[in-house]
């Protein structure tokens, strides 16, 4: 490199210095060769050094003091101050200390008042709660005796519930054992019939035998009682059917009741009471026991023995005897139990039923025995075989033997022996025998088998073989008890259709109890229609015609008795439903068998038992729950109808509807609504001003109403079938009172107070009605048609209470932002290292938080179901516009103390110094990057979000239902309030932010810019914007800013100059000009040195019709003008597009002559939709998102700045020490050609050297960029890493040269060749941290080799150029080519500016000339752009 580039004789003031160190030295000369002349000017000379070394030594000691005294000033100002910062910071504490007891004790009031507000809507609960319970109380008390009746039905529907799986795996066995029952029983009943007919015949002989004997017996005492053989064959006859066991039961049951008996009803005349009273003394019921005690007990028995007493009188042995007696043995093998098998299986199990002299089945000879087998029941182990023979003994030695085999197998399984006498004796005294024997083996090992148990029964006929003698009978001694108990029966004159009635409920008790014992544990099945006996049924008959009781009474009678044991739930529903059949076909068959007397009571039974089935018909759940037990509700209905059919009833009820339907459904209707409104009083609220209170109570009716409907379409829809439908009949009376019902609660509905205090009770209560009319829509057709026309609109009633909520909600939503960033504490939720949550970012819980609300309430609206999609999308929009208050308030929030001071923390005197004198870097805090995260996290709900709503979806509804509404009109102009198409107007929002390499004004390379923006001068404001804008006679605009203080203004200028006057106040008025200051929209405040400012501050304007602003940035000068640090325009009519859809735009505005800033614009408008506040959301949190990015940037910008400034000044020449007085004097020191560590500044700096230079910068970058990457997404960390090296090689370039405008710093040097090689190896170095060979998160080359890197490098090539005519060449050549380089220009200048003074004008008017061809070029090369 040439001298002329860096050596000292360049440099200014070297040569001023040479002259001044040789007339020093000639001076010092003159004097050394004059000292000899004389002793004068010795002498002269000798004073002159004296004083010169007092002078010099007088201003060393001036100086020492003045530096003492200076030292000594700073101390103690160091000392006051340090002082002062303890005394305000001990003041803070204390002041703190102040607020955190203040805020502790307005904390414990507002949870005091809390605790309060709870006990006491505790207490109101409990209140309310009680009454509630009151009220249950006396529903209960009103339901008593139907629960009371109601519960053993309802106890016995559990228990077969709860049976049911069991009854069902037992159903075929008990089909099984219930069909072989019926077997047994019709066998015993032919051979009860085949005994009774043989009984008959026996006695028919004996009968003709004695009439023989009597009429040739000579010794007769006495004629034969012709009468006694008759009655003793009638009773013989009806002993074969009433028992006496029956018999001593139903003198049982008669005993037992305890219904008082007799009163005078009971007989035909009060005489007959009073002689009953007299003579009987005793109950109807203790009259029949005695009366049955005497016909069917003692009477057939005493007649017999008298029968027998005479035949033994009449009998003498006069023939021999005759033949041996042989008897007649019924016997019958039932059934066998327990047989022994191997485990898992079963036998085919068969009997052999041998008798005679000791019968022995195994015995191969069987001498005088008959053996008979039984048939195979296979696969059991307990077999039936009910399968009989009649045996005649003749010897009562002889013996039956029953033994037991399986066929399968042929293995004997055991027998039982039965002696014949052993039989005959039981016979005798049991009658009928039935019983268990063991099976016993037969004492051989082949009885390995034997076990169990088998079952038989037998009886005995006797057939006598005697010899004819003579025989007679005696009369009875003592008059017959029945006779005589009838007789006073008869004189009492009882009423013996009472005593028909008590005999009836007896045998009916008696029997119903055998039938309950018979199918316990279960109830009586409801197959069954008959609930008397035979018995029962041949003793009532018997005696109803002993005693005149005419069939019709008899048959009301049982059906009247039978109707109060269905009442108890005693009887099933088919019994008394067979009873009616049966006197309902006795009226239709029989002409004349109901006679007039017994109408009144037939009538009186049917209203009891229409006024029952009335009520259980109408309270068919409570009777009926579940429709349980099955079938018994359709017998009801079916009892109804035809009680509704029968003509006696008929005739007396000649009101009643001819359809039983009309007069069911008209009953049904009135219960429906009496079932209406007291569910309405059970959920009325006890506080009708408790809008919460009535809300719930419409709700918890809706749901009851519901379940109602529920359970008819469920349960009771089958049984209702055959004469109306229940659900529809239901659901239309409920709905259409429930419609009367809402409308009185309609305004409460959409009352603020609901909106506060009832929101989740209304929207449950909209839930419920909404299902109840999509549900019941479908359950019943044509239900849908009728509510709509009906009234039943549930979105009509809820839209206005849902526009309240969502306006609610957004204040509720502003407060969950506020708490959610006040409780956090900005660490991310998944610690840093972990690779991030689901979506791979570190964000913090208040992010979360609030878009956790934010979806929960999307989800709450998308669960209503709204149906008006116009509706729907005017929900989602106001929902939208919600999202977007949270999103700028949570914006707001985390940008305080990032990019904004907060308002309550002003900078003050103390902050500025503290500032100013921060030694060290500011490193990048987590917490910065998590904000950062959270950013990104919120984009990507929103996005989700998006979709989620289907957004263009709903904003084309709303754009279509505007249409319809209000069609545009013809010229109107989208983007403002003005029809010009070339201008824009209307409510105007700009912000502007920040600037960058501003034009420097100063003399230290630096600025004090703010900016103003315009309207052009002569912009013309129309009457009515004057009007608006300032009120009448004023053309005024308001201007309000908000800053990073948080403050704001507002200001209203008066009316400027005007071009026209006004003319008379009747004459319109005239539009206004805006000139001078009335042009100005905003202005910023000031920035202090900087040419990189930021304001950050926001204006709200009105804007008159304008087609471009006018944008200023100004330097302040407090002795002067301001200086134009930049200024250009932006066209609004290009931008008219972008702004019309209102939502917030960046702008970048080129400065001339350099530099730009950064302005968000934003046309306000009423046209907003879904999509608005969505992209107003989504660009809201991009702009916040490049905000953070500058700033965390900002952050690392100093110290880069600092490191890579002091690594490339550490290698400039250092200065050559002074050499005498006057050289000391001088005011430009020379430099030498090393530097200070020295280095010639010559030589390249080596690669360990520049490594060591820039290793404090490289180890803080590590350091940061490590925070980076562990919580930021790659994207975002690469995206400041990048605007890190965009920073770095701007500091770079900005070391080499100055900027092109402005003054050149006054300490600013053209760098040496070790300095450019220092700032060459900068580059390299950055580069190749920043890449980090390509791995992890290292930028790849393409994006750190930018235009900006080629510059630098370009630069530094250029910089080792010494021939300035070669540079500026390059630069012409390159700008008529329309590569403009800049550096180069830059370089010249600064060349020219440092060179020689007379070199130095000269390149400034070269410079000025290329900056002129340079703009000329750009408009050249903008217009063919545009073009």
């Amino acid at each position: 490199m040439s001298s002329k580039a860096g050596t000292p004789s360049n440099v200014p003031g070297t040569r001023t210095t040479t002259n001044y160190d040789k007339l020093s030295e000639d001076i010092d000369q003159l004097i050394a060769s004059s000292s000899t002349k004389s002793s004068t000017v010795a002498s002269f000379g000798r004073d002159l050094a004296a004083r010169r070394d007092a002078e010099r030594q007088e201003r060393e000691r001036k100086e020492r003091e003045r530096a003492e005294m200076a030292e000594r000033e700073r101390a103690k100002r160091e000392k006051q101050e340090k002082e002062r910062l303890e005394m305000e910071r001990l003041e803070q504490q204390r002041m703190e200390a102040t607020r955190a007891e203040r805020e502790k004790a307005d904390k414990e009031r507002l949870e005091r008042i809390e605790r309060q507000e709870r006990e006491r809507a505790e207490r109101e609960k409990s209140e309310r709660e009680r009454l509630e319970l009151e009220k249950l109380e006396r529903e209960r008390a009103e339901a008593a005796e139907r629960e009371r009746r109601a519960g053993d039905r309802a106890a016995k529907e559990k228990e077969a519930e709860q049976r049911e799986l069991e009854r069902r795996e037992q159903e075929k066995q008990r089909r099984d054992a219930e069909r072989m029952e019926q077997e047994r029983r019709e066998a015993d009943r032919r051979e009860a019939e085949m005994v009774a007919a043989e009984r008959e015949r026996m006695m028919a002989a004996d009968r003709e035998r004695k009439a023989q004997r009597s009429a040739t017996a000579e010794d007769a005492d006495a004629p034969v009682d012709e009468n006694v053989s008759v009655d003793l064959a009638a009773v013989e006859r009806t002993l074969i059917i009433v028992t006496p066991d029956y018999i001593q039961g139903l003198m049982m049951t008669l005993q037992a009741d305890t219904t008082p008996t007799p009163t005078p009803e009971d007989f035909t005349s009060p005489e007959g009471f009073a002689m009953w009273q007299q003579t009987m003394g005793m109950s109807l019921q203790e009259v029949l026991s005695e009366l049955l005690k005497a016909r069917y007990i003692d009477g057939p028995e005493r007649l017999r023995r008298e029968a027998e007493i005479n035949r033994r009188k009449k009998e003498e042995p006069k023939e021999p005897a005759g033949p041996s007696t042989a008897i007649k043995i019924f016997f019958k093998v039932v059934s066998a139990q327990g047989l022994l098998s191997k485990e898992g299986r079963t036998r085919d199990a068969y009997c052999t039923i041998a008798y005679g002299a000791d019968p022995d089945p195994d015995d191969d000879k069987r001498r005088n025995q008959q053996v008979f087998n039984t048939e195979v029941v296979k696969g059991t182990n307990n077999p039936t075989w009910n399968q009989h023979l009649n045996i005649t003994a003749t010897n009562l030695t002889d013996k039956v033997v029953v033994a037991v085999y399986d066929k399968a197998k042929d293995h004997f399984l055991g027998r039982v022996k039965l002696g014949f006498q052993e039989m005959i004796t039981a016979s005798a005294k049991e009658g009928y025998v039935g019983r268990w024997y063991p099976l016993e083996g037969r004492g051989n090992s082949k009885d390995k088998y034997v076990g169990g148990e088998v079952s038989v029964e037998f009886s005995l006929n006797q057939k006598e073989n005697e010899a004819s003698g003579p025989s007679t009978v005696q009369a009875p001694s003592n008059a017959d008890p029945a006779a005589l108990l009838q007789s006073q029966l008869v004189n009492c004159r009882v009423n013996f259709k009472s005593l028909y009635k008590t005999l009836l409920r007896s045998c009916l008790v008696m029997d119903n109890n055998v039938l309950a014992a018979q199918f316990a544990p279960h109830p009586i099945p409801d197959s069954t229609l008959e609930i008397l006996s035979a018995e029962s049924k041949s003793l009532l008959t018997v005696l109803g015609r002993l005693w005149a009781v005419g069939d019709a009474f008899r048959v009301i009678a049982y059906l009247g008795l039978l109707f109060e044991k269905y009442k108890g739930y005693e009887i099933p529903t088919s019994s008394l439903l067979n009873a009616y059949e049966t006197l309902y076909n006795n009226m239709r068959k029989k002409q004349g068998w109901l006679s007039s007397y017994e109408e009144p009571a037939l009538i009186d039974l049917l209203d009891q038992m229409q006024s029952y089935y009335r009520t259980q018909v109408t309270k068919y759940k409570e009777f009926y729950p579940k429709n349980m037990p099955r079938g018994a509700l359709e017998t009801t209905i079916l009892m109804l109808r035809m009680i509704h059919k029968n003509p006696i009833y008929r005739d007396a009820h000649p009101g009643i509807p001819e359809s039983f339907r009309d007069e069911l459904k008209s009953v049904m209707n009135e219960a429906a609504m009496a079932r209406y409104q007291k569910l309405s009083e059970l959920t009325s609220p006890f506080d009708e001003t408790d809008v919460e209170a009535v809300v719930e109570g419409v709700e918890k009716l809706a749901e009851m109403l519901s379940e109602e409907i529920e359970q008819d379409h469920k349960y009771f829809m089958k049984p209702f079938s055959r004469e109306l439908d229940i659900v529809r009949l239901t659901a239309e009376t409920y709905l259409k009172h429930l419609v009367l019902t809402l409308e009185d609660n309609a305004s409460v509905i959409a009352s603020d107070e609901a909106v506060r205090s009832a929101s989740k009770t209304v929207f449950a209560l909209y839930k419920r009605l909404r299902v109840m009319d999509e549900r019941y829509a479908r359950m019943v057709p044509g239900l849908k048609r009728l509510s709509l026309n009906a009234g039943f609109n549930v979105e009509r009633w809820f839209a206005p209470f849902v526009h309240k909520w969502l306006e609610h909600l957004g204040e509720r939503t502003l407060e969950w932002v506020t708490n959610a960033v006040k409780a956090d504490n900005f660490e991310p939720i998944v610690p840093p290292g972990t690779g991030g949550g689901n979506d791979g970012l570190h964000h913090s819980s208040s992010i979360a938080d609030l878009f956790s609300a934010v979806y929960q309430e999307l989800d709450f609206i998308a669960d209503l179901g709204w149906s008006n999609v116009v509706q729907n999308a005017l929900f989602l929009q106001a929902f939208a516009k919600t999202v977007n208050k949270a999103i700028e308030q949570y914006c707001d929030a985390i940008a305080l103390g990032e990019l904004k001071v907060d308002a309550g923390k002003e900078m003050g005197w103390r902050d500025l110094l503290v500032n100013k004198t921060a030694n060290g870097p500011r490193d990048i805090g987590n917490e910065s990057c998590v904000k950062l995260c959270n950013i990104e996290y919120a984009m990507s709900k929103l996005d989700d979000m998006y979709r989620m709503m289907n957004v263009k979806a709903l904003t084309q509804t709303i754009k279509n239902h505007r249409a319809t509404l209000m069609p545009p009109r013809r010229g109107a102009n989208a983007s403002g309030g003005s029809d010009d198409s070339n201008s824009v107007s209307g409510a105007f929002k700009i912000q502007i932010l920040y600037g960058e390499n501003l034009k420097p004004c100063n003399k230290n390379g630096l600025a004090s810019p703010y900016v103003v923006v315009r309207v052009p001068e002569g912009t013309v404001l129309p009457p009515d914007e004057d009007m608006q804008a300032g009120g009448a006679g004023a053309a005024a605009m308001a201007r309000s800013s908000t800053g990073t203080t948080g403050s704001s203004s507002a200001s209203t200028l008066g009316r400027p100059r005007s071009s026209s006057s006004s003319g008379s106040s009747g004459a319109a008025p005239a539009p206004t000009v805006l000139n001078g200051s009335a042009c100005e929209m905003a202005r910023t405040r000031t920035i202090s040195d900087s040419i990189n400012p930021t304001w950050d501050e926001t204006f709200q304007v009105m804007l008159p019709p304008v087609s471009r602003l006018e944008v200023a940035v100004l330097s302040r000068n407090l002795l002067t003008a301001d200086e134009v640090a930049g200024k250009n325009s932006i066209n609004l009519q290009s931008l008219k597009k972008k702004l019309a859809d209102h939502q917030t735009h960046d702008v970048f505005v080129e400065m001339d002559p350099q530099g730009r800033i950064l302005l968000r614009l934003t046309l306000e408008g009423k046209d907003e939709d879904v999509d608005f506040w969505f992209r107003r959301s989504k660009e809201r949190l991009v702009r916040l998102r490049n905000d953070f990015v500058r700033a965390l940037t900002t952050r690392i910008n100093p110290y880069v700045r600092e490191v890579i400034t002091k690594a490339i000044k550490d290698h400039e020449a250092a200065p050559v020490p002074s050499k005498s007085f006057f050289s000391s004097l001088t005011t430009t020191a020379q430099l030498s050609d090393k530097t200070a560590s020295g280095a010639s500044i010559e030589e390249r700096v080596s690669a360990s050297d520049a490594d060591a230079a820039l290793a404090p910068l490289t180890d803080y970058l590590n350091k940061n960029l490590a925070t980076l990457c562990e919580i930021l997404s790659t994207r975002m960390a690469q995206e400041l890493i990048r605007r890190i090296w965009d920073e770095t090689l701007s500091i770079v370039e900005g070391t080499l040269v100055p900027p092109l405008y402005g003054p050149v710093e006054r300490d600013r040097r053209v760098l040496n060749r070790r300095q450019v090689s220092m700032a060459d190896w900068t580059v390299r170095i950055m580069r190749d941290f920043f890449h980090a060979d390509g791995e992890d998160l290292g930028l790849p080359i393409r994006h750190l080799e930018t235009q900006k890197y080629v510059w630098v490098t370009s630069l530094v090539e250029a910089y080792l150029v010494s021939d300035l005519a070669r540079l500026k060449r390059e630069y012409e050549l390159g700008l008529l080519a329309g590569r403009d380089k800049e550096y180069l220009l830059r370089l010249v200048r600064l060349r020219y500016e440092k060179g020689e003074e007379a070199e130095r004008e000269e390149g400034r008017k070269w410079v000025e000339s290329q900056l002129v061809k340079r703009k000329e070029v750009s408009r050249i090369v903008l217009m063919l752009s545009c073009w």
